[in-house]
C-alpha cells in the first residue's frame, strides 16, 4: 500500500489519483506538474528583475501569461506566482510608456519654440 502525499489517505498501488483529494499518486505526474510550471517561477523572477533591467518585464509577462494558462491544467500550481508576474510587468511597461510619452512631448515642446518664449536670450 501507498499514502497519498497531498493528504496521507491510504492508497492502492495501481491507484493513479487519490479518491479522496483527487491529486496525483504517482511521482512521475508530480515531477511533470512541477516541470511543466516552472515557467510561472520564471515569469515572477523575470518580472522581479525587470525593476533593473526594465526590457525584462516584456518577458516577464509573456511567461506570467503562458504560466497562467499551464496552471489552468495543473490545478493551480504556481498560479500565484503568475499573476503576481503579470501584474508586476504590466506595472513596469504602462510605468515606461509613461516615462515614453512625457519625454516625447517635453522633447515636442522644446523643439517647437513654445519653450524660448519669455527668454529673450534662449
Amino acid at each position: 500500500m501507498k499514502y497519498c502525499i497531498h493528504c496521507g489517505n491510504e492508497l492502492f498501488d495501481e491507484a493513479v489519483v487519490c479518491p479522496k483529494c483527487g491529486c496525483p499518486s504517482s511521482d512521475q505526474s508530480l515531477r511533470v506538474s512541477v516541470e511543466n510550471n516552472s515557467i510561472a517561477t520564471a515569469g515572477f523572477v523575470l518580472s522581479l528583475c525587470s525593476t533593473v533591467v526594465p526590457i525584462l518585464s516584456i518577458l516577464g509577462l509573456i511567461f506570467g501569461i503562458i504560466g497562467l494558462c499551464k496552471s489552468r491544467r495543473l490545478n493551480g500550481n504556481n498560479r500565484g506566482f503568475s499573476i503576481a508576474a503579470i501584474i508586476i510587468s504590466s506595472i513596469i511597461i504602462a510605468f515606461i510608456i509613461l516615462i515614453l510619452v512625457l519625454y516625447i512631448s517635453l522633447l515636442a515642446y522644446l523643439f517647437s519654440g513654445a519653450g524660448s518664449r519669455g527668454y529673450p536670450y534662449a
